[in-house]
């Protein structure tokens, strides 16, 4: 259903995006070692991999690095990507026990993590003694950061010929400095193919929901149609929610209800990212909230914070505001003035 509020698992239920698929699915074929799919929150990357995923014939592996924060270890999370391949290729199980015994170094499970490198290497013999090619996908890749799984990343790019990465990630700047971007980044250097995901433009926008609502069996104005698209400014995250209340709720209702998930979900994301900054956390929200007003230049932010504060800012200061909060994806720069990439984040700043 294309008002599933699920990320899309099937290509039927994945709308418009066939160049991105097409291209995604060209990057794997031809051997691509390491493949980004860009684009800001609720633009649908999930989706896109998740389908790619689905499809895939290929021993394969999915990481979700938000699985992390449940206490599971970033070696542990690694290691049964590679047995799951392992596992995909039908290696015989003695071999299966021998890797946990060296990944273990000895020592009994449950008292350390076990390490991937052991069934990362079996993995690499195997494959290319079969002449196949395993592909790992990772889902807000970013967030591996902090436990330095970018090194063990660049460690499968140089040494396992036979292993593909497909990332994707919410926090586009983050994840750009992830892969690679700096010169002190593990992964810096390493040929990549960049997929970038945009928002649905007005007659794609309105197409999609027009197609939703006739799978769903719902007759909706068009006025309701362009007046949901101009509010959600076509992210197809929310225009899918949209729908989904639409189908059983008036216009304006289904408009409020989804105003309603976009505070609770964005409020999460913002707080998680204040929480950070406790000492700055009054700056970045006088910022969000003036962006709340419409695009601003840097100079613009600057004098709105300057003014706020009753204090001088310096320009590194204000540069460094702004290009975390573009890192983090709440900002994005258009046309040489800043604005807030969720037209919905002003009800969460509200």
């Amino acid at each position: 259903m294309l008002f599933d509020v699920q990320a899309k698992e099937r290509k039927g239920d994945f709308y418009n995006y066939s160049e991105e698929m097409a291209s995604l699915a060209s990057a794997i074929g031809s051997g691509e070692r390491l493949i980004v799919v860009k684009g800001p929150r609720r633009v649908g990357k999930t989706s896109l991999m998740k389908v790619a995923f689905n499809s895939l014939p290929a021993p394969k592996a999915w990481i979700d690095a938000r699985k992390i924060f449940a206490g599971v270890q970033a070696e542990s999370v690694f290691h049964e990507a590679f047995v799951s391949i392992l596992r995909q290729i039908k290696v015989e199980e003695r071999l299966l026990a021998r890797i946990e015994s060296v990944s273990l170094g000895g020592v009994s499970a449950g008292i350390r993590a076990p390490l991937p490198s052991a069934a990362a290497e079996e993995a690499q013999k195997e494959l290319a003694r079969r002449k196949s090619r395993a592909v790992i996908f990772i889902d807000e890749a970013q967030l591996l950061k902090r436990y330095d799984a970018d090194r063990f990343l660049a460690y499968v790019y140089d040494n396992l010929s036979t292993v593909q990465m497909v990332m994707a990630g919410s926090q586009v700047g983050l994840l750009e400095e992830f892969v690679g971007q700096s010169a002190k980044a593990p992964l810096f250097g390493r040929a990549k193919t960049e997929i970038e995901m945009k928002r649905l433009a007005g007659r794609k926008a309105a197409e999609f929901l027009a197609k939703g609502f006739a799978e769903a069996g719902a007759k909706v104005p068009e006025n309701d149609i362009l007046a949901a698209i101009s509010s959600l400014d076509g992210l197809i995250g929310w225009l899918t929610y949209y729908g989904h209340y639409r189908i059983s709720h008036p216009h304006e209702k289904a408009l409020e209800l989804v105003r309603r998930d976009a505070v609770e979900i964005t409020s999460s994301e913002l707080n998680a990212f204040l929480a950070l900054r406790k000492g700055m956390k009054g700056r970045y929200k006088t910022l969000l909230k003036a962006l709340g007003q419409g695009p601003l230049s840097w100079e613009e932010m600057k004098i709105h914070l300057r003014l706020k504060e009753k204090k001088e800012i310096s320009d590194s200061r204000m540069t460094e505001y702004l290009s975390k909060l573009v890192a983090y994806s709440f900002v994005e720069k258009v046309d040489g003035k800043y604005a807030l990439s969720d037209p919905l984040m002003k009800e969460a700043l509200s």
